[in-house]
């Protein structure tokens, strides 16, 4: 399977009361907004336990559809874990819990999603490498159709930044093998014995045009070739090379390109290396800047990074742009754990919490359709600390409530309209 097929959930904490007041919830939902009338869906690979969790952690109602072939909603409770960050926010708003596997089920899915009319759409997954880092992709032709319906999607952006590299393929001693530094050939990451180690290189030619040849190695801690790509590009293929192994021993891999002898300079590589599950180890040589998981990389969505646990900064770890095209992401920073901290953690619970915040604005403006909505979110975002190499996203935030209409007296939860 080719790694662009494949998602890896990106969850790598702050209690809920801290993450609501630093994106404005606990003041809108003191105002009485709570998602009332707005379809949310969290789409996702699994929502294991999420039948355990109705009327508490998640609404006594759901509306549970699988895409999977066998039907399954379980396997993984990590969308369960969304749809809880996701109701923390927006108790009353309708949640639909959809999930599958491949890109053909996420096909079927988009559709059951326009079909139903649902609003927001909250994607806490990340694949790698699925197009080209420019919007395009199969999985972004799905999610494209989602958004030309009129739903607002919340991607998350991935938690990759210090498992990317980039740079020119250069090869000073002309034996053939980048090096990633004076004399270094080698990219090492450690990984955990049954971890699904996944490695993707793609360089900067057009699509279905690759004229540039080059190799991927995959060896293991004892410097034994554990896997390679080796496709030949000859100007009729894509510009991409990638390996899927299991780890068979806990211990530093290392990753070799391989171009042509006595090459010299040659195209632009952008290289990831990332495991399932994703401990975010780093690579020894990483480069944060194009990190991007697909599709986060759309310009249709609002792509959420994760904020430090201070919620004054980028997460380090969080993935940002630009895209290849030049676009800056992620568009937003959000919260990086859920209601019960570290349990959900990364950008995957950061997903979520935009989307909650785009169900009660949803609620409060009922008439905007998904670029008015978006447009409101990212005119109120609030700026943060900003370090080197850091995206420059602002952090999203609901706001004030002026110019909202009638609105809850102070200390009041709910209201009742009473006949007389």
């Amino acid at each position: 399977v080719l790694a662009g097929d494949v998602f890896v959930p990106l969850q790598v904490g702050t209690s809920f009361s801290l993450a609501a007041q630093s994106i404005g919830v606990d003041r809108w939902r003191a105002a009485g907004f709570t998602g009332h009338r707005v379809k949310v869906a969290v789409l996702d690979s699994g929502f294991e336990g999420y039948q355990e969790a109705l009327g508490a952690a998640l609404p006594r109602q759901v509306v549970a559809r699988s895409f999977r072939a066998d039907g399954r909603t379980g396997g993984s409770d990590h969308g369960r874990r969304a749809a809880e960050v996701v109701a923390s926010i927006a108790p009353n708003a309708t949640l639909y819990l959809v999930n599958f596997s491949t890109v053909t089920e996420l096909n079927a899915a988009v559709d059951y999603l326009v079909q139903e009319r649902v609003d927001i759409v909250s994607f806490s997954l990340g694949y790698v490498h699925n197009g080209f880092g420019d919007g395009s992709g199969a999985v972004n032709e799905a999610v494209r159709r989602g958004t030309a319906a009129g739903q607002a999607w919340s991607v998350a952006s991935g938690n990759w930044a210090q498992q990317h590299w980039s740079g020119a393929y250069l090869d000073g001693d002309r034996d053939g093998m980048h090096e990633f530094a004076p004399g270094r050939q080698a990219n090492p990451h450690t990984f955990v014995q049954g971890d699904l180690m996944t490695v993707s290189l793609r360089w900067d030619e057009p699509p279905g045009q690759a004229c540039s040849d080059y190799d991927l190695e995959l060896r293991g801690p004892d410097g034994s070739l554990v896997r390679a790509s080796r496709n030949i590009q000859s100007c009729q293929q894509d510009p991409l090379e990638s390996i899927q192994v299991l780890a068979t021993q806990t211990g530093t891999y290392s990753v070799q390109i391989l171009g042509r002898v006595g090459g010299g300079p040659g195209r632009r590589l952008d290289l990831l290396v990332v495991g399932s599950p994703d401990r975010g180890l780093p690579l020894e040589f990483n480069v944060p800047a194009g990190s991007l998981a697909a599709p986060a990389d759309s310009g249709t969505v609002i792509a959420v990074g994760a904020l430090a646990p201070s919620l004054r900064s980028e997460a380090s770890y969080s993935s940002r742009g630009p895209t290849a095209d030049g676009r800056p992401k992620p568009d937003v920073l959000a919260p990086a754990a859920g209601p019960l901290g570290g349990v959900f953690s990364g950008t995957s619970a950061a997903a979520p919490h935009v989307a909650g915040a785009l169900a009660l604005m949803q609620e409060a403006f009922p008439r905007a359709a998904r670029e008015a909505l978006t447009g409101l979110l990212l005119a109120r975002v609030q700026p943060v600390a900003v370090g080197a190499g850091d995206s420059g996203a602002f952090r999203a935030d609901l706001g004030p409530l002026d110019g909202l209409g009638p609105l809850l007296p102070a200390g009041a939860e709910t209201a009742a309209l009473l006949g007389v």
